[in-house]
């Protein structure tokens, strides 16, 4: 497909991309990037610059092409793209997406998917950093799409230079970068790149979400404005973040078990703002969900908290909330720990995005087939009747139900957080299950940092 022609602008030198990646404290001897690259102007722009950094610095990247197999010409366009790379010494992997569902998603849901993809490779690879090239323009579409779709203050803030994302750091180190200069990047190397005609395609929202920015920068409020607003988001979203980690390491006491204690009382003595964005995080945490609850149904448990009208106990975000002696209980509710995972000797994978659960090699008898899912109520029975001093106690009820366990053919194999094993089932005395509390939404993880994080841009800004 023939390429457009690009606004003018300066490329990003050396110099310029050292101050924007420095930030993101690639401090490893050796440090190894992965790089999400598509064959487009942006990504293939990020993963030259980025290699030639960590080359100068004993390190290498890695560039990760997803094949989604819908179009006829994406095979072509991956030969093309992988030509390049090897003119370059980047080492690639081609990773290919075989759900059929796929080409009947949205935008989104197949934006999801290839996070998946890619932070999944790069767990099984030990691989810590996934770097993406959003730029200065995505930002201010996905500001303007969800402008559109009536988010709040957190959405508006739009996408941040950092996130963590199934136990992967994704890194944006030019969400401040005009992407006209990193065309203008790419010429000057004398370097081609593939358009994607999905950009242009009107059955995509962002695509009319484009073709507005285009109008607005007429009027002189086009990305580098809408960023701007984006970037103040970010800062009040940071700030937020901030006073909420400080009262969660006051209200909560987190157990490894995955289940958590609540201060009620001091939660009620917190600005009512603070008090229900803590609230939300707990729930993401334990409920292991992406989204949080429904404003209204928040307000009406965060109420009943503060009132301590909790009698009876409420369920949200796939929580049980329950008072007992020791303060509010909030754990996973067992009707919602559904997730069924096979699993193989030597591999590691999430379960129900909360635990992260692996299998060692040690495994005896030759059996292949594990499943993880909850303890349920017939596993608890299977582990009181081959260990009957165990202490009912210990954990709460439906904490019990819902811990990961490992099962086989013949039954329950393995339950970590109860330091069960069955005899016949590893050798040599070693437990090689082991399952992690790394829920996908951490109680307070990092503040939020936006684009006023990077350093400026020097260069033509059009």
């Amino acid at each position: 497909m023939p390429q457009k022609k690009p606004v003018s602008s300066s490329p990003i030198n050396a110099r310029e991309f050292d101050q924007l990646i420095r930030l993101f404290g690639l401090l490893e001897a050796e440090p190894l990037v992965a790089v999400g690259v598509s064959g487009g102007a942006d990504s293939l722009c990020l993963v030259l610059l980025l290699d030639s950094w960590l080359r100068r610095r004993r390190g290498r990247a890695v560039a990760l092409i997803v094949d989604h197999q819908l179009r006829p010409e994406a095979k072509r366009e991956i030969q093309q793209l992988v030509g390049w790379l090897a003119n370059y010494s980047i080492e690639y992997h081609v990773l290919v997406w075989s759900d059929e569902k796929l080409g009947r998603t949205g935008q989104a849901a197949a934006r999801e998917a290839r996070y998946e993809l890619l932070t999944g490779w790069c767990r099984r690879a030990g691989v810590l950093h996934l770097a993406l090239a959003h730029h200065r323009d995505d930002q201010a579409e996905t500001h303007l799409l969800r402008k559109a779709r009536g988010s709040g203050a957190d959405g508006l803030a739009a996408m941040p230079i950092v996130w963590e994302h199934n136990n992967v750091r994704l890194l944006r180190p030019l969400l401040s970068v005009p992407g006209t200069r990193l065309r203008a990047t790419l010429l000057c190397m004398h370097q081609r790149w593939v358009e994607d005609p999905s950009n242009d395609d009107p059955t995509y929202g962002r695509t009319h979400v484009r073709r507005k920015l285009a109008k607005l920068s007429e009027e002189n409020k086009g990305a580098a404005h809408i960023a701007t607003v984006a970037s103040d988001y970010a800062s009040v979203r940071g700030g937020a973040d901030e006073v909420t980690a400080l009262l969660l390491v006051r209200v909560t006491q987190i157990d490894p078990a995955g289940f958590c204690w609540l201060d009620q009382m001091l939660l009620a003595e917190a600005p009512t703002k603070v008090g229900l964005r803590a609230l939300t995080q707990i729930l993401l945490a334990i409920g292991g969900n992406k989204y949080g609850a429904r404003r209204e149904s928040l307000l009406l448990l965060y109420e009943a908290l503060r009132k301590n009208q909790i009698a009876g106990g409420r369920t949200l975000g796939g929580c049980c909330i329950t008072p007992s002696r020791n303060g509010i209980l909030i754990c996973r509710e067992p009707a919602a720990a559904d997730h069924v995972l096979s699993l193989l000797p030597g591999q590691w994978s999430l379960w129900d995005h909360r635990f992260h659960v692996a299998l060692g090699r040690c495994c005896v008898g030759g059996r292949r087939q594990f499943k993880v899912h909850r303890l349920g109520v017939n596993g608890w029975c299977a582990v009181k009747r081959k260990r009957s001093g165990v202490n009912e106690r210990t954990l709460p009820l439906f904490v019990r139900y819902c811990l990961p366990a490992l099962w086989d053919l013949d039954g329950l194999v393995a339950v970590p957080h109860l330091d069960y094993s069955r005899g016949d089932s590893f050798g040599g005395g070693q437990q090689p299950f082991t399952a992690n509390f790394r829920p996908r939404r951490a109680f307070a993880a990092p503040p939020f940092q936006g684009v006023n994080s990077l350093v400026p841009v020097t260069g033509n800004t059009k």
